[in-house]
């Protein structure tokens, strides 16, 4: 009997169903991807139709997006539904937001700096040149330095409580973790450390819809695998001060962040962010 894999949630969600579909034990099973965001129009990845949906034997997905919610109406109703939290924090950067200077187009449709800074932001928001705003925010820490140790109070309270209403728990893997293993290269966007755990997680799952799994080593499977780095250019620069305050060990001063098209250090991305969106508020000739 053909069996039906729906997974749902953010691009974690769906790198994890892109990986499954290359696997021959699971040639049988028809896996699927709902989206619980608005695609930019150049993804043209294919989505869950209402067919697979109606006749989905295994369900996994983040909680429900309120933008865009999974029709579980649709659903069998002997579907067996996992929720799984995704994988995100801000710990590594405190300043992250939503690049208001930023655009998208063919080129960069999900723009080409989509992760802001709000030192940045504020900078060039009171008129502040690329050198003057590189120049403070390289050398007044003091003057916008947030609380840390509260951040990450915070951070610890809102994943664990986030676990609580999921099948599967991820929060102790995070946070212990983080600091000796690189589990993000951006806020949203896991290393390969951190999706093979999802993937595993996702694998052991799928056991119950096709038994050939279980005769088969996971780890030594996800070994023969390719594209466990979905997103190799997504490595977001760490403030060496927030580095420091966290004993990130890891981490050093003279690392390289891949990020787009781009090689960076802390400093020189620093200086991209803040030119490129400089020249986005002032409509200057931005590429």
């Amino acid at each position: 009997m053909n069996q039906t894999l729906i997974f749902y949630g953010n691009c974690q969600m769906g790198e994890v169903a892109k990986s499954l579909k290359g696997i021959d034990v699971l040639a049988d099973v028809t896996i699927a991807y709902y989206a619980s965001f608005d695609r930019p129009l150049e993804d043209t990845a294919e989505e869950a139709t209402i067919e697979e949906i109606s006749s989905c034997t295994l369900w996994i997905g983040h909680p429900d997006e309120p933008l865009r919610p999974f029709p579980s109406r649709l659903l069998p109703s002997n579907c067996v539904r996992v929720i799984m939290p995704p994988v995100d924090s801000n710990l590594h950067w405190p300043f992250h937001i939503l690049n208001p200077f930023d655009v998208r187009n063919r080129q960069y449709p999900w723009g080409r700096f989509p992760f802001g800074d709000r030192v940045v932001a504020a900078c060039i928001e009171r008129g502040l040149t690329p050198t003057e705003t590189v120049a403070y925010y390289l050398t007044q820490w003091e003057a916008y330095k947030p609380n840390l140790d509260r951040l990450y109070q915070m951070e610890a309270a809102r994943i664990v409580t986030r676990d609580v209403a999921c099948d599967v728990k991820l929060a102790p893997l995070i946070l212990n973790t983080i600091r000796s293993s690189r589990l993000l290269n951006s806020p949203q966007h896991p290393t390969t450390i951190l999706y093979r755990e999802l993937l595993g997680r996702a694998l052991h799952l799928i056991k119950s819809i096709a038994p050939e799994l279980r005769r088969i080593d996971l780890t030594s499977l996800m070994d023969s695998m390719n594209g466990l780095d979905p997103w190799p250019r997504s490595q977001l620069p760490i403030h060496p001060r927030v580095a420091q305050h966290f004993s990130i060990e890891w981490w050093h001063a003279d690392m390289i962040y891949r990020f787009i098209d781009g090689e960076y250090t802390h400093d020189s991305y620093i200086e991209a962010l803040a030119t490129w969106s400089y020249d986005v508020k002032n409509g200057s000739s931005v590429r």
